[in-house]
């Protein structure tokens, strides 16, 4: 369970949050990588009835408690990449799991675990639909990624990003790393003008130490990071 992470109480509440103010009222909902289902629980009483969830866990334990805390819901306990799921969702919500390599999918280019998972999110919300989803740092500012991020542009739009500080999972997980809220709207249903994300730029450090790589994005948006 190397790539499980556990994410605060504090984030997940703003995540929906979020959603709910970029025009999420209901649906069909998607989380991959569910754990034991902390999205599920903490999602507002406004939302409860109009949402029903799809959710895949790999973990056999985890995947196990996640159906029988919430019978209603629809759970696959096995790898994404098995799950037959595709442009049936509303949104997907989560945090994916962090992980330098990813399962074998014919479908895709080879991509990190992360990324995988945003590929399988895209492909599985219908056009205009959301992912709000928590992802590690290298999806926007490392080089390795830039396949991954021309791959989500060409089929979704990047709506925003938020860099959480290095402790927002600290008290939960026990580890310090640095993590985005990643927010993308799928294409074909209507204008949007979205967020250009494919390349990074160097900038100054604060404390004259060297540049660093960093997402155009942020470059353009630095009241973004939080930390």
């Amino acid at each position: 369970t190397i790539n499980a992470h556990y994410t605060d109480r504090s984030v997940i509440s703003s995540m929906w949050k979020l959603a709910e103010r970029l025009g999420f009222h209901g649906g069909k909902v998607g989380e991959f990588g569910a754990g034991v289902g902390h999205f599920l629980g903490l999602i507002p009483d406004s939302l409860a009835d109009q949402t029903k969830f799809r959710a895949v866990e790999l973990d056999s334990v985890s995947g196990r408690i996640l159906q029988k805390l919430y019978p209603a819901a629809n759970v696959t306990v096995g790898g994404l990449e098995k799950t037959r799921i595709a442009n049936s969702l509303d949104m997907v919500i989560g945090i994916f799991p962090f992980g330098q390599n990813g399962p074998y999918d014919s479908r895709y280019p080879r991509l990190s675990l992360h990324n995988y998972f945003f590929a399988r999110a895209v492909d599985a919300v219908k056009p205009g639909g959301l992912i709000v989803a928590v992802t590690s740092n290298s999806t926007l500012d490392n080089a390795v990624s830039r396949k991954a991020r021309e791959w989500m542009a060409e089929r979704a739009d990047l709506v925003g990003a938020i860099r959480l500080p290095d402790n927002a999972f600290l008290k939960n997980a026990g580890t310090q790393v640095v993590t985005d809220i990643v927010i993308l709207r799928k294409k074909g249903n209507g204008d949007f003008a979205g967020e250009s994300f494919r390349d990074t730029v160097s900038v100054p450090t604060g404390d004259n130490s060297g540049d660093i790589e960093i997402n155009e994005y942020y470059a353009r948006n630095p009241e973004m990071l939080l930390g």
